[in-house]
């Protein structure tokens, strides 16, 4: 079974069995040619945009949004603009993201994104494709390209298409409080969530992991959101748990942290 609606930094998760710790699903580095997953930006852009912002506005934001991810130096991944598509075109031959524009939105949702997973492969699920789905008509909401709402709800979505899911770190990924901007869109807890996907060399070296369990009378808690807060800089990194309890966080710096857990709430989108 895949945790679709998991919290943390927290990945596309598969469950082999009821209670196997969960499999990650990431894009698979050996299958990109120099660790680098291309983008396409679909070439029937949105149908109407606030006043003030244009198509090629649009896709100098989209870019600038999808270089954020390229700045976790403690990742191996990259991501680059691999030109404009033609919607019904031929399928790219290499794993990709796609971006398009449609206004088939769930309820309550700005953007959203859906990847595409293959078979279990050396520990992980690779993501073949995905697709991240923006707004055709920006009007609906006021989605102007050039605000930072718009640049950081961008960067959230390539961060699902990367592999992370919804936080509670109130980090990028998260869907309930956000403490960042777009000057800084990525928090702690997004920077260890990719790294722990695509790790570079020497970042476990660097970093620590923190592991324990959550069990509630004597009975292992799944899908709890585990934090670790530094008693120094106030800076969160989180976890979920596994189907028995147990939990690891990696990506800590050195020194010491509070831990708490709290049930995962319902997902906002």
């Amino acid at each position: 079974m895949m945790a679709q609606l998991a919290s943390g930094y927290y990945t596309w998760t598969f469950f082999p069995t009821r209670n196997a710790p969960g499999i990650p699903a990431r894009f698979d580095l050996s299958a990109l040619p120099g660790k680098t997953v291309s983008y396409f930006i679909s070439e029937q852009g949105p149908s109407k945009f606030m006043p003030g912002d244009n198509f090629a506005k649009l896709i100098s934001q989209i870019q600038a949004a999808a270089s954020t991810w390229n700045n976790v130096a403690s990742s191996d991944l990259r991501v680059a603009f691999g030109g404009l598509s033609s919607v019904g075109s031929a399928t790219q031959s290499l794993p990709g993201i796609d971006v398009v524009f449609d206004d088939d939105m769930p309820p309550g949702l700005e953007a959203y994104t859906r990847p595409v997973f293959g078979a279990n492969a050396n520990g992980f699920v690779p993501i073949q494709r995905a697709a991240i789905h923006l707004r055709s008509d920006l009007t609906v909401k006021q989605q102007a390209s050039y605000t930072a709402s718009y640049f950081l709800t961008v960067v959230h979505e390539f961060g699902h298409a990367l592999g992370l899911q919804h936080s509670l770190s109130s980090g990028v990924m998260s869907t309930w409080t956000r403490a960042t901007t777009k000057a800084r869109p990525l928090s702690d807890d997004d920077v260890a969530g990719l790294a722990f996907l695509y790790p570079a060399a020497g970042f476990s070296d660097a970093t620590g992991a923190i592991t324990g369990r959550v069990a509630q009378s004597g009975t292992g808690v799944n899908m709890a959101s585990v934090v670790a807060l530094s008693t120094t800089t106030g800076k969160a990194v989180s976890a979920l748990s596994n189907p028995d309890g147990t939990f690891r966080i990696a990506g800590v710096t050195p020194g010491q942290y509070y831990v708490y857990a709290r049930p995962l709430p319902l997902a906002l989108g």
